[in-house]
Formats: structure tokens, C-alpha cells, sequence
């Protein structure tokens, strides 16, 4: 048998005396074993029936019944552990049989007294309808217990005492003198096999007992075990259980021990530690648990528990078996009334025919009642891969497809019943999933209601239908007697003449049969029969009347069951039951009142709940469901009888169901996280959108693979708020923006590493969250989230504009769908058959056609509908369902090869006119009237073409064919499009050629409008070309669509029926919408499949979006999973362009400016400027390209300055915008003066004035260079540079650059080939002399006072897998004109392998990164020596304007630390939707050189300087695909910056500035006050000339107080000077 996740737990113990032991238990030992249980999802549930019985729990004489049965429950449904003793010193309460077998009763009289056989004959009566007669214990009918004991049972226990002494037999004498808790041992230990694995005994031996309290905890003398033989009760119970008993626990202890909290500690912890090692040792080796042979097994188990007993429908198993044997591919469909028996007749069909097939067997509503009916057939999809697999993956199409085609080597019948049980709305019940032939041999049979709500299940298909009928009255009145042969009973002549009166005024359904024999078997022969009903509704109300007696359960607790009972989805387990009782405030008052014991912990005990289910055992099912057990009605008129016995009452009780599962899923409650979504759906819209928008619970279903299953239920609460929706639809627009990210957030979870810890896991998909826009309902849900953090905000997120925008379909639709414009309706063909989506109910329909559909076609309204089945053209409406035309075309072309390339043109009279070729031969078919005309024109039988598509509205025709010509000795192949008019004759009117390279991978492709477009790819790459024939000539224009070449050729468009836009998407993943009118493109989007496809509906205004493809176009079919409404695109900007190369923002990095691109000739783009400015709608974007740039380079590098007014970047060449409307280009001269563009340019940096910028080259170029860097002067006149400043071999490659602050310096660093070799050079901008080479520099930085810098080196001998090697440290300092290095030794930190963080802006102090501990990086902090570490590494940091906090970069995490206490503030997780390989901050450095680490064996690209920025409210980073621009959260850095005053050295001018402070909250320069100045030169007059402040002077000089307080003409914002001028 598999194992369940499940552990059930007996508990015997004795009353009175293990009150203190059952107490801890309750309140200690099983909650902490529930949440062990919890965290490796199991369940775990105590059974504990000595615990809070009520008064009534023993009135019907029944108890040792209900706990041998729960026991064997508990044994069925857990085997290890299942069984926990309590042994102490008392015997405990010996009960009365509570049946005799008729001959022990009759030894019993002969040794009975006078006045014993009197007291045996009152409470003892002889049942003569048992087979094996038997005297039955009567109930006690109201008498006190004290007086029930004295009167009763003390007597009749010394009878049965001495009658066991006659026994030999133990376990006999068991019955008559053994305690209860005796008995539940020897069931429970003593009479099973591997005791020793699954029982845990613990046994207490008390001494000093007060003499007052011995009768209740027992002599000692007097043990459990005495009745067996004189040995003292322990060695008894050794020799019982064996020597092999592990787990015991034996305790000694004084009485006033066992009240002291050492010993409640003791006890806990014991018990704790055995059941703790028990469980986890069962969890451990019951792991991995096979869901479809779960799913099998209970299918299984059900069938063999309705064959146990199956009388009367031979006839009809006979019968069905024939029509599976000669079904001929047809499906079967049984079909009946409730109750009348499917159930059983297919579980026995299933039997039958399992010795000649593989039966895959589901009973939906019995052994199948969880979820859904797609779960179902996913089920059922991934037990047939255990046959033989299939070569597509899971959905309801899918399914039909597979079920139509498969064989395997054994014939295969699938059985499904009751689909009826379904939900209404299930997609299931659309019965997609059932092909009218299962042409292999595969064999379906389905059982449904026969009520007029599901006739459309199996009726107008291609089904045979089996009709069962309800027994006529021979068959009934033979099911009654042998159904209670089959359970011991029978019955008087006047009781059985009784029930056959009620039989034949019945209706005599096999259910109502079931429900009188249950009632039958439970009748004594003293017993006389009232009135039967015979309806089987007012039988079930006799027994619900009767349960709720105040001698059985009570009314109260009845109908509180029975309301949990109707209003579950999944059931209900007996511990959940238990526990909403206990919250009920009605309930549990009157409970409390009638309890025989005090309560100690707020519970209702077990055997209250325990007794219910057992006398409702004939009407309900126990089945393993979510690891655990759940009862739930085990037949739909039940369900429905119990629901109308409720009467007035409100019988659904979701509001406390949902409140009690809304606590429950948060702990991981597998029930409860599928149970609370249906609650939720059934009590209350804000309720179900609060929890669907809970982004612990989204991250729940992910991590219990529940998110797919549950989303249905998502898209209906869409669907209910859009039906009562007010004129306020931001909830909508939330909900829709939810259901996206609650869909990528699944995919993304498994496209993660699956071997991850859960914790990881959620803790990726919280950082999703957290990556959304403040005030998005994504980040609202974040920080509402009990996994939430202080997080950093990404300002730069676009999901916050573009509501609504993607709308997950709750299945995939193929190649053939269609769309409507307004989108809500889908229609596809699915093997043949239509089937229409209405996205706004969330359901399809099958369009009744009764012949298989080849190709179709529909107008733009929606309303008509053309289908094609093989020559035969047929005009359908949509709205009445109904075929209103057909139209056959024969003749000898279309006999010889068929209808192909057929294309169908809708006319605005509602006319038609349909064009295709049959041999060589071209038709044109046109509608008039309702009749169907036709024109053949012949073609050149030598020509081999395709019908492309209609002009003109339907009257020309274009053709495709292939053409090719010599060129250079070689054959060119070229796409020819030859347009022609259909008039008498073909007239053709234009032929355009597009060059073709035989080996591109990307289709030719060719969009007709219907009026007077056509849009055809061309070779390069993303450019296309539209020819309009309005005025009949046709006009043509080139397009390129990526404003770029490179990116990989367009491969499908659509044009708008109103011919203003098309679509298209590339081989750079992007889906392009252009404005043909504006010739400009209006949206363009990055998607995250490659090899995405797309279907438009004929206005443009929403799109299908494949699930994924296998490749480009390899031929298969592609599946649509999602609808883009275009509508929605509200932001101005909806993507970021991929292979960004660098990044370059303002101060206030409300500009953001971009290159990106990867290779030559491979994913080229331009620059691109994103606007965050005030005035901009979420952010703009605008590509930078112009038409003079060399299209085959990128975008290589780009520059801002920090005011913002000027930007530049390279492509061929330099290209630089001032203010809005100026452009100016630069070019450079080479060795032989020839004026040439840089090709090339790795780095452009502005100087600080922005009088001139720095232009270094890299080794990617198309024409190399000898030189390497350049400075331009950015004066009006200049286009050529004023002087080269750098002269390196041609190998290396620039890859950074800083300037100083007074403008005079630049430090650069390069890497050449091989990738370990680097340089860092010190360059004097004035006269372009490389003042200082750095070998084996890879980060350098200059101090603010621009006369010392700081550079990381590495030593290229150490062969280490570290950061580059082991990096160290050296300073560099100017004085003048001349300059000198020197090592120096950090002070206060020595260590190698620290490489340098950052400088602070005051120049006091700075952070290094130290790498010389294995996993682990630590910064040190210069000014006080402390240290911060960090698990992930530390790529690097940046320390903020106000000296006082840093953004520590780490591979996939950035921090904010508090420098003073290096205390992390807030973080930022860098993940997001689409990054589905998890990268890394992953990136292209500065064009195409790749920065690397060996992290083990592997080489991970990691960032550089170029891809993060300081702005004047965070950081903007970079990786390859996206742009962050963070922030802190509700906390402000900056408050006061630091600002260095400067002497910049104007280029143009040749000479140094006035003293101008920067601001670095605006980038704007100003001239400070006089007294300022004055102050820094008196801090400064000691210094020597050329030595650095920032070195040398005291710590106290930042603090001069004259130097504080000042704020920035321009932004307003507080700032203090450095004490220096630089």
C-alpha cells in the first residue's frame, strides 16, 4: 500500500490517573509534532478517546466499538507510528460486553445466581437477526452512572469474572474481564505483527501515593495485566510484546514529582524525543510519494470495496462489456438517475476487463474528489506515460488528441465516472477533452446523470449510450437478502414483510435499496418497525432525526457537522472538525456544559467528533485526500438530502470555514491552501481578492505545486468583479495585474534549480514582489507579506503603468485560433472540431458542426464563420449555432490534388469571396445572393507557387514563388510576389524580387491586408518593406522596425484591417506595433521566448501569445497561452532593450542614457534615453540612431553629463545632443591625417564642466586604430579632436575611465588578450601624456582633492580562484606637474586579496573588500576599523553623497549599510519575471569584453564600473537585460552631501577655472562665498604644495563649522564643503 502523508496517533491510556500525562500531550507534545509534521508537509492527528467524553458518550453501550474501530482506522491509515500506551498502576474501567455470542450466553445462565440471571435478562437481550445469534447489551435509557455502575454493572462483572475463569482462551476472557485499555492494547500491540515499529509504551510507576487518592491510581498489586497470570505486569508485558520492543519508556517517580513542572518537562521532552526519532525515521523513508499510484490505488480500493458485494446488474455488466468490445472507437456513456448504481456496475466492469486490459479507472466524487477535472485528466494524461509516453505536453486539447491516436501494446479502456460532480464551470464539462473516434486502441467509458442539465455531455456526439434502470422487484427484494446475508444479518418474517411493502411503493434505486438495508441491519428481532419511507430523501431524514437525538449527538453538533459537510469542496478531517467546533462560541458553551471532564485545552475532544462520523459511516466516505483523511458525503443525494434537512437554516457556513482555512493554509495546510480559495470564492469578492492577492499565499500554491489548479479559480473572481464592477475599476485592473505575476511567478519557480530548499525558493519569489513599483498591488502585497524586508524600491519599473496588459488563458489554444477584436471571444479548431472561448465567462463551448473542419475562417464581427471540409465550403453563424449555406466545388483539379492555399475575404455587404489552387488551376469563388460563383483562371504548369493573400477587397490576388539567377558564378535565390487582378483573366499588375540567403533560418514572410497592402520581409535582417496599391501602382517603403539591423529577420506580421498598423516580431524577441500612418513605432515589447509567436485579431487590439516554442520554425504547431491586450499599454515605454553594454544617468538620473547591442552584425541596437523626469508619463523612451550611422556596428558606449544637457554616444559615429534640438558629430583624423569615424568607442566620459569629454577605443572594431583615446573639445566648432591622449597595442580594450574632479586627470584601465592581462594608466588631459602605467590594475579611483587615487592591482604569479587573482592596494599621489606611486600599507588592515571598495566623497575615509576568507566577503570601514560581512560576494560598493551610507553590489543582492554602525539598512533582490536562467548580475562589460572569476571550475561574467551609478536618491544599476533605478524605501540618504570646490581646467581655454563648487544632488556648478573660500585656505596653508588634503590633514577639518550649513543655489539642496580645493 503507498503511504499517505499522514500520521494518526491512538492514545490508550487509563481515566482518572493519566490525566497529567494526557494534559502535556495535548497542549505540549502534539502541537510540536504537528508542526514537525507541518514542515516536511505531513499531517499529523492525535486520537485520543479518554480524553473530554461527555455524558452522553456511553449512553448507547457502544464505546469499545468505536475505539477498536478508530483504532484499525488509524492502523489502516498509518502504520508507523499509529499507537501510543499510557501504563500506569491502575486497571482501569473494566466494560460490559457489549455483545455475547448466543452460546456463551446460555453458559453464562448455568452458572448465573437467581437474581443474576434476572439482571443478565433485563439488560441482555437475545437478537435472533444476527446469522450467529447474540445477546446485545441495551443502553442505558437516562440512568445515572453512579447508580447504572453499582445496580448493573458490579454484579454483572462478578458473573462474567467467574465465567472467564472457565475460559482458556485470553483473548476471550479479554471480552468479558479486560479493561478497556486492554483491549485496545491486544488490538492495538499485542495481536499485530512489528509492534515493536509502530507502538511506544510508556509505563509510570508511582510511590508515596496518599492513601485518599490509591482507588485512583491504582494498587500496584493490581496490575493491567493480572488476569493473565501471577508475573508482575512488567515481565507480562515483555513476554506479550516481545524482547525486540524499542521504543519504551519506563518512569518511577514519587506522587508529588508527577505535579512538579520537572517532571511535566521530563515527560514532554521524552516523548517528544521517541515520537520525534519515529516520525522523522517514517517521513524519511516515505518521502517521495507516486501521486498517480495514489490516485490508482484509491481508484482501486474503491473498486474492490463495491465488489465486495454485487448482486442483480450481471445483465447489464454483460451488456457493457460487449459494447467496449465492439465500441468500433466509438466512447461509451452510461447513463442514469442518482442513485440508481453506476458507480457499482462500472467498478465492476472495471474488475472484468482488467484480465484482458490496462484499466485506468477515476470515480469522481469517491476515489477521485479533490480538485479539479483537469486535474483529472492530468491524472489520468500521466498515468497513460507509464504505458508509453507522449510527444507534446498536458492540456484538454492535447488529451482529445492523444486519446484519438494512441495504441499501445495492450488494449487500454479509460473509465471516468460521475463527471456529472464536477463544478459547473469546470472546463472539463466542456468536454473538449473527448473525441468523437479513438482511432487506436485506446477505449473510453464515462457515466453522467441522466437529467436534462447534461445532455449536452453525450448527446449530438458520436457516443453509444447505455441507459441503467432501477431494479424491478424480484432483483430488489434478492439485493435486500443478500446484501444482509453478506453482513450477518437477517431478519423476522413481520420486519422483512414490512421492508418488502416499503420496497414495492419505492422506486426501487439501488441507493434507496443500500439506505433501507442499513436501516434493516441495524434492527433487532425485539425491535418492532414504524412507518418506512419510501423516499429516499425522508429515509435519510429518519436517520439524520435519529443522530440528532439528545441520547446519540444532539441537534447542535448534527447540524454544525452537516453544514461543514455540505459547504467543503475537498471534505472535512476529523482534527479540522474538532478544531472549528472549538471556535464556535455556540458550540463550544453548550459543549463545555455537558462535559464529563474539565477541559484543559481548548478542544473538542476526539470522541465526539469520532462517534458522529462513525454513525454517519453508510452516507459518508474516509479517503486519504491532502495527506490526510476526509469525510465527506459519499453520494450527491446525500449531499443534497442533508442540505434540505437543514431546512431555514443557512446549511452553508462559509464565512467561518473561510476564516478558520485563511489561518490554516498560512501554516503550510495542504487542505487548507486549496480549500480557503474556494471559501473564499463562495462567501465574499473583497475577501477572495484580498487572499488572491496575498503574496504569501500566491507563493504557497507555487511552492505546493497548487497555482496552476487553483487559477481557474482566480479568473472567475475576474470575472465576478467585472460582472458587478462600478465605474471604479482599479480593483479589476489589481486583480488582472495579480493574475499576471501570479503566472509568471509559477513559471519562474520552475525554471529554478528544483534541487533548492523551499526557503530559497520563496525567497526568490519574494524578491519578485519586491521588484515591483511602489504602490503597484505586486510591491502592496510584498510589504504586507510575512516574508517581507526592508527593501530598496526599483523607481524604474514599468509593470506599475501597463494594467491589465497579458491575460492568462486557462488552457492553450493551437496554431488555428483566432481572436475578436474586442477579444472576447476565441475560436480554434481542434482535430476537426471548432470550439469557441468566451474570455470573459472563462468557458468553451463546441460549435455543432456535424463534419470534421479542415480550415475555417471568421469575419471581423464575430458573426459569420466559414468552415472548409473537404471541397465543401460551409457558411455558419455563430450567434444561433446554425449552418445557413453550403457550397460544394468539384472538378478534376480539385479531385486530383484538393482545396489548397485557400483565403477567404469578407466584404462589408456580407458577401464573400474565396480564392485557392488546384493543380494549375486558380479559383475564385464569390458570393451574390446567397449563391456561390466561381471563376478558374489556368496557371504555367512549370510554376511553383503559393497563394500569399487578397488585395483590393478580395479582386486581386498575390502568389509567392521561389526565383533564381547567376550572380558571380554562384545561384542567388530571390522571393518573387506577383500580384494579379481576378478579373475575366489574370491581369498581372506588379512583381517585386526580395533577395534571399538560402541559409537564414528565419521564414520568408508576406502579409496581405485584403485591401491594398502587402508587408514582405527582406534579407537585412530587420528591415521590411510595404508596398501600397491604393492608387493601383504600388508605392513602396523600406521599414526598419528595430530602428537597427542586426537583430534577426521579422518572421510574422499582421496588418490592421484599417491598414494604420501591423505587428511583427524578430529574432531579438521583440514584438514591434508600427504605425504605418506616423511611420514610427508605436509599442515595442520584449518577450521572454524566443521563438515567439503571435495571432492578431483583424483590428491589431489584442494578440495570442505561444507558451513556448521548440525552435524557430521547425514546423510544429505552436500553443497560445496568453491574450496581450494592446489597449492597455498605457506607458510610453514597455520594454528595455536587450545586451545593454553601458549605462550612463544625470545627478538626479531622471535621464537615463544606454547602449546596448552584443556582436557585429548579431542584435544591433542604437542608443536609448529613458526620461524619468517629473514631466514624463511613467518613463519615455527615445532610440537615438540617424539614418548617416554605419547600421552594421552598435551602439557601443554613451555619456550624460551631470546637469543633464549634454549626451553622446558612439555608433560609427559620435553623435551629441545639446538640450533638446542641437546635434553635433565628431570624427577623428588617423596616421595618415585621412578623416575617419571612430569605429570602435569602449568609453565616453564627460569632464566636470562639460567643456570637453573623453573618448577611449576598444579592440571590436570593424577598421582598428592605433590610437585608443581621444579628446574632444565640445565648443561649437570642433568636430575633430583636440588631441590623442593614449597609444596601446591594438589587443587591448578600454574598459573604464574616472576624470578628476578639477578635470586636469583621467585615470583609465584596460584588459587585454588573454583576459588576465590588465593596465591602468594615469593620463594628464592637458597635454594627452600617459603620466604613470599601472600593470595589473583593475579598479582605480582618484581621491576628491584630484592629487591622490587608489587602485586595486593584482599579481598575475598567484594562482588563486579568487577575485582575479589576490588583489592588493596602492596609493598614488601628484605633486604638480609630476607624479610618482609608492606602495603604502593600509593602515590598520594588512590582509591580501583586498581589493578597493569605494572613496568617499569627502575624501576621509574609504571601504575595502576584503576576499581572503572562503565564503565569506567582509568591507572594511578606514575611519573606525569595522567590518561588515557578507555570504554572497561582493562585486562592489558605492558610498552616497553624505559620507554616512553605501550600496554594497553583491551577485544577485544590493544593499543599503548605515556606514558609522556598518549596519544593513535595506536590500534589494535582483530578480525578475522573465530572467529565466536566474542569472547573475550578468553582463556584456563595455562592449564585448567579458570580466570574469573562477567560482570553482566555472567562469561567472560579473560586473564592472560602467553598470552602477550614484544618483542624488540611490543607485542605478544594470545587467544584461534591465535597468534598476533604486531607491531607499521610506528613508532618506542625502540629507546632507558633500560638494568639493574645484579649479577646473577649461581644454578649450587651455587654462584652470575659478573655484566652482559641484552639487552632486543637481550636477550643477556655482561659485562659492567668499568667506568659504577663505576658510578652506587658512585649513590649508601648512600643506605643501601638491600634497593631498584628503591624506594629510587632521580629521577635524571636515567639522569646521564654517564649512557647514550652506545649500545649493540651483536644487535647494543642504550641503557642506570639503576642506580643499581640488
Amino acid at each position: 500500500m503507498l503511504r499517505s502523508k499522514y500520521i494518526r496517533l491512538f492514545v490508550s491510556s487509563t481515566f482518572e490517573d493519566m490525566v497529567v500525562e494526557r494534559n502535556i500531550l495535548q497542549e505540549k507534545v502534539f502541537p510540536r509534532i504537528s508542526k514537525l509534521c507541518q514542515s516536511r508537509g505531513w499531517l499529523f492527528e492525535d486520537i485520543d478517546l479518554r480524553w473530554g467524553i461527555s455524558l452522553e458518550a456511553s449512553q448507547q453501550q457502544k464505546t469499545m466499538q468505536i475505539c477498536i474501530d478508530e483504532l484499525k482506522r488509524c492502523q489502516q491509515f498509518s502504520p508507523k507510528p499509529n499507537f501510543l500506551i499510557l501504563q500506569g498502576d491502575r486497571n482501569g474501567w473494566i466494560p460490559l460486553p457489549e455483545s455475547i455470542p448466543c452460546a456463551d450466553g446460555e453458559k453464562i445462565l448455568t452458572i448465573a445466581r437467581n437474581q443474576e440471571i434476572s439482571l443478565f435478562n433485563k439488560w441482555y437481550r437475545l437478537d435472533e437477526n444476527s446469522i450467529e445469534k447474540e445477546y446485545i447489551l441495551q443502553p442505558k435509557d437516562g440512568i445515572h452512572s453512579a447508580q447504572y455502575a453499582e445496580e448493573v454493572e458490579i454484579p454483572l462483572r462478578g458473573l462474567f469474572d467467574r465465567f472467564a475463569n472457565t475460559l482458556d482462551n485470553n483473548e476471550k476472557k479479554l471480552l468479558y474481564n479486560g479493561s478497556a485499555t486492554m483491549q485496545e492494547i491486544y488490538h492495538g500491540a499485542l495481536s499485530v505483527a512489528d509492534a515493536n515499529k509502530h507502538v511506544i509504551l510508556y509505563s509510570r510507576t508511582l510511590t508515596n501515593v496518599p492513601k485518599a487518592d490509591l482507588p485512583k491510581f491504582g494498587d500496584p498489586n493490581k496490575s493491567l495485566f493480572s488476569f493473565l497470570s501471577p508475573k508482575s505486569s512488567h515481565e507480562k508485558f515483555k513476554e506479550l510484546l516481545g524482547t525486540t520492543l524499542s521504543n519504551v519508556i519506563e518512569k518511577k517517580l514519587s506522587y508529588q514529582d508527577m505535579y512538579s513542572d520537572k517532571y511535566a518537562h521530563d515527560f514532554e521532552e521524552s516523548i517528544y524525543a521517541y515520537l520525534e526519532r519515529v516520525v522523522l525515521d517514517e517521513i524519511e523513508q516515505n518521502t517521495i510519494v507516486d501521486q498517480i499510484e495514489f490516485d490508482r490505488e484509491v481508484s482501486n480500493n474503491f473498486v474492490a470495496e463495491r465488489n465486495s458485494f454485487f448482486v442483480g446488474r450481471e445483465h447489464d455488466t454483460h451488456s457493457l462489456i460487449n459494447m467496449i468490445n465492439n465500441s468500433n472507437g466509438r466512447p461509451i456513456v452510461l447513463t442514469g438517475p442518482s442513485g440508481v448504481g453506476k458507480s457499482s456496475l462500472i467498478a465492476n466492469v472495471v474488475t472484468t476487463c482488467a484480465s484482458r486490459m490496462t484499466v485506468l479507472s477515476r470515480f469522481i466524487g469517491h476515489a477521485f474528489s479533490r480538485a479539479s477535472g483537469m486535474e483529472l485528466l492530468r491524472s489520468i494524461w500521466l498515468e497513460m506515460d507509464k504505458y508509453g509516453k507522449y510527444d507534446k505536453n498536458f492540456s484538454i486539447f492535447n488529451f482529445s488528441e492523444r486519446l484519438q491516436n494512441t495504441s499501445y501494446d495492450t488494449p487500454m479502456l479509460i473509465v471516468i465516472d460521475g463527471i456529472d460532480q464536477l463544478s459547473p464551470d469546470d472546463e472539463f464539462l466542456s468536454m473538449n477533452w473527448l473525441p468523437d473516434r479513438l482511432e487506436g486502441n485506446v477505449q473510453l467509458l464515462y457515466s453522467v446523470l441522466d437529467r436534462t442539465e447534461y445532455t449536452s455531455l453525450y448527446q449530438n456526439r458520436e457516443v453509444q449510450q447505455y441507459q441503467l434502470l432501477p431494479f424491478d422487484h424480484t432483483n430488489a427484494m434478492e439485493y435486500i437478502d443478500q446484501k444482509l446475508k453478506w453482513a450477518g444479518r437477517q431478519l423476522t418474517k413481520e420486519q422483512h414483510s414490512q421492508i418488502e411493502l416499503a420496497i414495492n411503493s419505492s422506486v426501487k434505486l439501488p441507493i434507496y435499496l443500500n439506505l433501507l438495508t442499513y436501516f434493516a441491519a441495524r434492527l433487532h428481532s425485539y425491535e418492532k418497525i414504524k412507518d418506512i419511507p419510501t423516499e429516499v430523501n425522508k429515509l435519510l431524514f429518519l436517520f439524520f432525526d435519529e443522530l440528532a437525538q439528545p441520547e446519540n449527538h444532539g441537534e447542535l453538533l448534527v447540524k454544525k457537522v452537516f453544514s461543514y459537510l455540505v459547504s467543503t469542496k475537498y471534505g472535512i478531517s476529523h482534527s479540522e472538525i474538532r478544531e472549528i467546533l472549538a471556535k464556535d462560541n455556540e458550540y463550544w458553551s453548550a459543549f463545555i456544559q455537558s462535559s464529563k471532564h474539565h477541559i484543559e485545552v481548548p478542544k473538542v475532544p476526539s470522541v465526539v467528533v469520532i462517534r458522529l462520523l462513525n454513525d454517519l459511516s453508510g452516507f459518508t466516505n474516509q479517503q486519504s485526500v491532502f495527506d490526510g483523511v476526509h469525510a465527506y458525503f459519499n453520494h450527491r443525494i446525500v449531499l443534497e438530502a442533508a442540505c434540505e434537512w437543514l431546512k431555514q437554516e443557512n446549511c452553508y457556513v462559509h464565512e467561518e470555514l473561510f476564516n478558520y482555512y485563511d489561518a490554516k493554509w498560512r501554516e503550510n495546510n495542504l487542505h487548507a491552501i486549496y480549500e480557503v480559495s474556494y471559501q473564499a470564492l463562495q462567501y465574499n469578492d473583497q475577501v477572495a481578492f484580498d487572499l488572491y492577492t496575498n503574496l504569501d499565499y500566491c507563493i504557497a500554491k507555487i511552492i505546493h505545486s497548487a497555482s496552476d489548479i487553483l487559477r481557474p479559480d482566480l479568473l472567475k473572481l475576474q470575472v465576478n468583479m467585472a460582472n458587478h464592477a462600478s465605474d471604479k475599476t482599479e480593483p479589476i485592473d489589481d486583480l488582472c495585474t495579480f493574475s499576471n505575476f501570479d503566472t509568471e511567478a509559477k513559471s519562474y519557480a520552475m525554471s529554478l534549480d528544483s534541487t533548492l530548499p523551499t526557503s530559497t525558493v520563496e525567497d526568490k519569489l519574494v524578491g519578485l514582489a519586491a521588484n515591483w513599483a511602489k504602490g503597484s498591488i505586486v510591491r502592496r502585497a510584498f510589504e504586507k507579506s510575512i516574508h517581507t524586508y526592508p527593501s530598496l524600491v526599483n523607481t524604474m519599473s514599468p509593470r506599475d503603468y501597463n494594467k491589465r496588459l497579458y491575460t492568462p488563458l486557462p488552457f492553450t489554444v493551437n496554431d488555428s485560433a483566432v481572436i475578436s477584436d474586442d477579444g472576447n471571444y476565441i475560436i480554434w479548431n481542434q482535430d476537426g472540431k471548432l470550439y469557441l472561448y468566451d474570455t470573459q465567462k472563462i468557458t468553451s463551448t463546441l460549435l455543432p458542426i456535424d463534419v470534421m473542419v479542415d480550415k475555417f475562417w471568421v469575419d471581423d464581427d464575430f458573426a459569420t464563420l466559414i468552415a472548409l471540409h473537404g471541397n465543401t465550403f460551409l457558411i455558419y453563424k455563430i450567434a444561433n449555432r446554425t449552418i445557413i449555406n453550403k457550397y460544394t466545388i468539384s472538378s478534376t483539379d480539385i479531385q486530383e490534388t484538393g482545396i489548397l492555399d485557400p483565403h477567404v475575404h469578407f466584404k462589408a455587404d456580407h458577401n464573400f469571396v474565396i480564392v485557392f489552387r488546384a493543380a494549375h488551376t486558380l479559383y475564385k469563388c464569390y458570393s451574390i445572393n446567397q449563391k456561390l460563383l466561381c471563376k478558374t483562371y489556368p496557371t504555367n504548369p512549370n510554376l511553383s507557387y503559393q497563394i500569399a493573400g487578397l488585395l483590393k477587397d478580395g479582386e486581386w490576388v498575390v502568389i509567392l514563388t521561389d526565383v533564381t539567377q547567376q550572380e558571380n558564378d554562384e545561384e542567388q535565390l530571390y522571393k518573387c510576389l506577383m500580384v494579379y487582378q481576378l478579373s475575366d483573366k489574370l491581369i498581372q499588375k506588379h512583381q517585386c524580387f526580395s533577395k534571399w540567403d538560402k541559409k537564414n533560418v528565419f521564414p520568408f514572410i508576406a502579409a496581405c491586408s485584403g485591401y491594398n497592402l502587402i508587408l514582405y520581409s527582406k534579407q537585412e535582417t530587420d528591415i521590411v518593406c510595404v508596398c501600397d496599391f491604393t492608387n493601383d501602382e504600388p508605392k513602396k517603403k523600406d521599414i526598419n522596425l528595430s530602428a537597427s539591423y542586426g537583430r534577426g529577420n521579422t518572421y510574422a506580421a499582421h496588418i490592421s484591417k484599417d491598414e494604420k498598423t501591423f505587428w511583427s516580431i524578430n529574432g531579438g524577441m521583440r514584438l514591434i506595433l508600427f504605425d504605418i500612418e506616423q511611420n514610427c513605432n508605436l509599442h515595442v515589447i520584449n518577450t521572454s521566448r524566443e521563438g515567439q509567436m503571435f495571432k492578431a485579431s483583424a483590428n491589431n487590439h489584442h494578440l495570442l501569445l505561444t507558451v513556448n516554442h521548440h525552435g524557430y520554425f521547425d514546423g510544429r504547431t505552436n500553443y497560445y497561452d496568453t491574450i496581450l491586450t494592446t489597449d492597455n499599454i498605457t506607458a510610453a515605454v514597455d520594454y528595455f532593450p536587450s545586451f545593454l553594454s553601458t549605462i550612463s544617468t544625470d545627478a538626479k538620473a531622471e535621464h537615463i542614457f544606454t547602449s546596448h547591442g552584443w556582436d557585429i552584425q548579431v542584435n544591433l541596437e542604437g542608443a536609448t534615453m529613458f526620461d524619468i523626469s517629473p514631466n514624463a508619463t511613467g518613463f519615455m523612451r527615445t532610440e537615438y540612431n540617424n539614418p548617416e550611422e554605419n547600421n552594421f556596428l552598435y551602439s557601443s558606449s554613451t555619456a550624460i553629463s551631470l546637469s543633464g544637457e549634454r549626451t553622446i554616444y558612439s555608433r560609427w559615429k559620435l553623435t551629441e545632443h545639446i538640450g533638446k534640438h542641437q546635434k553635433k558629430y565628431y570624427h577623428v583624423l588617423c596616421n595618415d591625417n585621412e578623416v575617419r569615424w571612430p569605429s570602435y568607442i569602449s568609453r565616453l566620459e564627460y569632464t566636470p564642466d562639460e567643456s570637453a569629454f573623453l573618448a577611449l577605443s576598444g579592440h571590436e572594431a570593424l577598421v582598428s586604430t592605433s590610437e585608443k583615446g581621444y579628446l574632444f573639445v565640445t565648443d561649437d566648432k570642433s568636430e575633430k579632436p583636440l588631441k590623442y591622449v593614449i597609444d596601446l597595442p591594438k589587443e587591448w580594450s578600454f574598459t573604464h575611465s574616472h576624470i578628476s574632479n578639477n578635470g586636469r586627470y583621467a585615470l583609465a584601465w584596460a584588459s587585454g588578450h588573454p583576459i588576465s592581462s590588465f593596465m591602468g594608466l594615469w593620463i594628464d588631459l592637458r597635454t594627452g601624456d600617459i603620466i604613470s602605467r599601472l600593470p595589473n590594475a583593475i579598479d582605480m579611483k582618484f581621491y576628491p582633492d584630484a592629487k591622490a587615487s587608489m587602485q586595486t592591482t593584482i599579481d598575475q604569479l598567484i594562482k588563486s580562484p579568487k577575485y582575479f587573482g589576490a588583489p592588493t592596494l596602492t596609493l598614488g599621489t601628484t605633486l604638480v606637474d609630476n607624479i610618482y606611486t609608492t606602495d603604502i600599507k593600509i593602515q590598520k588592515y594588512s590582509k591580501s586579496n583586498v581589493a578597493l571598495g569605494d572613496i568617499a566623497p569627502s575624501g576621509r575615509f574609504y571601504v575595502l573588500i576584503d576576499y581572503s576568507m572562503p565564503n565569506e566577503t567582509k568591507l572594511f570601514y578606514s575611519l573606525n576599523a569595522a567590518t561588515l560581512s557578507f555570504s554572497e560576494y561582493v562585486n562592489a560598493c558605492r558610498i552616497t553623497y553624505d559620507d554616512l551610507h553605501m550600496f554594497v553590489i553583491c551577485d544577485t543582492i544590493i544593499y543599503l549599510v548605515y556606514i558609522p554602525e556598518m549596519r544593513i539598512i535595506q536590500k534589494f533582490q535582483m530578480n525578475y519575471l522573465h530572467d529565466k536562467g536566474n542569472r547573475k548580475y550578468a553582463h556584456m562589460s563595455m562592449g564585448h569584453t567579458e570580466d570574469t572569476r573562477l567560482v570553482g571550475d566555472k567562469k561567472e561574467m560579473v560586473h564592472t564600473n560602467g553598470h552602477f551609478h550614484l544618483y542624488n536618491k540611490g543607485l542605478v544599476i544594470s545587467d544584461w537585460d534591465h535597468i534598476f533605478r533604486i531607491e531607499p524605501d521610506n528613508y532618506k540618504i542625502n540629507e546632507i552631501s558633500f560638494a568639493t570646490i574645484s579649479r577646473v581646467w577649461d581644454h578649450g581655454r587651455n587654462a584652470y577655472d575659478e573655484p566652482k563648487a559641484l552639487c552632486p544632488m543637481c550636477g550643477k556648478r556655482f561659485t562659492p562665498s567668499k568667506s568659504v573660500l577663505d576658510t578652506i585656505a587658512s585649513i590649508c596653508k601648512d600643506l605643501e604644495p601638491g600634497v593631498s588634503p584628503c591624506l594629510h590633514l587632521a580629521k577635524n577639518a571636515w567639522e569646521v563649522q564654517q564649512l557647514k550649513g550652506h545649500t545649493c543655489p540651483h536644487c535647494g539642496n543642504k550641503l557642506r564643503f570639503n576642506p580643499f580645493i581640488s
